[in-house]
């Protein structure tokens, strides 16, 4: 019977409903109340401080309007119709001490510009040399045709900054006053209020209007709300209810779980959690720890395996390399040629025959060049030619690819193999090429040689799994030589049997490395 399990989800949504809905309607309700509040606050504040500066801006431009009776009195009319620099200057300098005294209650009026254009003398009386580039934009010309003086009053953008502008022209003469909104007291405060939380106020056409810029609902609090808020998240999130059933139902299992780490880590590997908890979530964490130590097990043991199969596959194949039969056969040819006195050829037949026994005894897992390979091929085929046997061997090579680190009887077992399988007489040709495959270089060897592969056996040996290691009677070179490829190569290389015009075709493919 399978005993139920409670998930832990339906422990914990009861237990924080119970302990923490109060709390969360009064901290919402606490929330929507402050920042209702808060903004009818700010806003109030902001539209004071607009009003305070546009209040600033029109008295600034009420007294420019005032000014006019500086410019109609005889001091001014006489700058304007003057001819003379020196009395030009001098009525510049005694006008531009009028305008200071008048505007001297009023920080915003930051200068006085005088153009003359009988003279074109420019006079620029400024509270901030910083301005002095103001003079660039003013607009002045001469009105002697006309009648009547006249005024204007206006904005000025200048370099992305927005000034006021009071202009008056009379026949040579220009007046301008300038006025820098920004520093007036009220101005300020409404920018300085605007930076501390991220807003922005624009000036346009002589009028301030407020921007508000992005930021977060906690901003809108002030310190006394804000602890506040924290003092009830805490008391959400850190019940001691909840602390309890997290200490009973979760910590405790958790720290056992941890535990049982220890334990695997002190080398003891068969130990298993018990399956005891109710809870489904570590339920479902007990059995998947088991099962990662039942997988670690499979896996050395999986490894084991491989390594046993790997010297498994060396010895067999040393073992393949001591046939009786051709051996007998080797020693049967040198006793007769001892009987003939045939010296020389005893020789020669015990030279190759002793290159074969160097070569083929070496260890299987160590690399050597391509190159010996080959010549060891040629050797087996000058030895096979001793014994009255009738044996072809050519090769095609690409001289790039003899340094190259091959398996050792990777290619004389398909020699073999031909020789073996065939009638007396027999031509193999050998041809390496270094190819391209998925953008690294591969070596390309193949044997062909008279004959061809029976078509059951030849879609056997294409067929056959690399990664393992076949122990049957027939064709343990070649399941030799493939399991032996895939242990060093894994899927990079590749071994491959065809019949191309009467003969049998083998292609072994591996990375080229020197």
């Amino acid at each position: 019977m399978v005993k139920k399990r409670i998930n832990l989800q339906w422990i914990m949504i009861p237990a924080f409903l119970i302990s923490v809905l109060p709390l969360l309607l009064l901290f919402s309700w606490f929330l929507s109340y402050s920042y209702q509040k808060n903004l009818q606050a700010d806003m109030f504040q902001v539209n004071h401080q607009l009003n305070a500066a546009n209040t600033s801006i029109e008295r600034t431009l009420e007294q420019f309007q005032e000014s006019e009776q500086l410019t109609r009195r005889q001091m001014f009319t006489e700058y304007c119709n003057l001819l003379q620099n020196g009395r030009v200057s001098l009525r510049a300098s005694e006008i531009s001490r009028k305008y200071q005294e008048f505007f001297s209650n009023n920080p915003s009026v930051m200068g006085v510009v005088l153009y003359h254009a009988s003279t074109k003398e420019f006079k620029r009386y400024y509270l901030n040399s910083t301005y002095t580039a103001l003079t660039n934009f003013l607009p002045v010309q001469d009105v002697r045709t006309a009648l009547t003086p006249f005024s204007e009053t206006g904005t000025l953008e200048v370099e992305g900054h927005t000034f006021l502008y009071y202009h008056y022209q009379q026949h040579y003469g220009n007046l301008y006053l300038i006025a820098d909104p920004l520093l007036d007291a009220s101005v300020k405060t409404l920018y300085q209020s605007a930076a501390s939380v991220g807003d922005q106020v624009l000036f346009q056409d002589g009028t301030f209007s407020y921007l508000p810029g992005k930021h977060s609902i906690l901003q809108s609090f002030d310190r006394t709300q804000r602890i506040v808020i924290f003092i009830l998240g805490l008391l959400i999130f850190f019940i001691p209810v909840m602390w309890i059933l997290f200490q009973q139902q979760l910590i405790t299992p958790i720290k056992k779980l941890s535990h049982s780490f220890d334990i695997v880590a002190d080398e003891n590997p068969d130990y298993r959690l018990p399956d005891e908890s109710e809870i489904a979530e570590l339920h479902r964490a007990y059995s998947g720890f088991n099962e990662m130590l039942d997988t670690i097990h499979d896996t050395k043991e999986e490894m084991y395996r491989h390594q046993i199969d790997a010297v498994q596959a060396k010895l067999q194949y040393l073992q393949l390399q001591i046939r009786p039969h051709f051996y007998l056969n080797c020693l049967k040819n040198i006793n007769s040629l001892a009987e003939l006195h045939e010296d020389e050829k005893i020789q020669e037949l015990v030279g190759y025959l002793s290159e074969y026994f160097r070569y083929s005894f070496q260890d299987v897992k160590s690399f050597l060049p391509l190159r010996e390979e080959l010549e060891a091929a040629n050797s087996y085929v000058n030895l096979c030619n001793c014994l009255s046997r009738q044996i072809g061997i050519s090769f095609d090579i690409d001289s790039r690819t003899m340094a190259a680190r091959c398996l050792p009887l990777t290619i004389l077992t398909f020699v073999e193999n031909s020789i073996k399988h065939s009638e007396q007489t027999i031509a193999i040709e050998i041809e390496t090429r270094l190819i391209q495959e998925d953008g690294h270089e591969m070596v390309a060897a193949t044997i062909r040689n008279t004959g061809a592969f029976p078509e059951e056996q030849l879609a056997s040996l294409n067929a056959a799994d690399p990664s393992v290691m076949s122990y049957d009677r027939e064709h343990v070179g070649i399941s030799n030589v493939r399991y032996r490829l895939w242990l060093i190569y894994q899927e990079k290389a590749s071994l491959t049997f065809v019949n191309e015009d009467g003969n049998a075709v083998v292609t072994v493919r591996f990375p080229f490395e020197k």
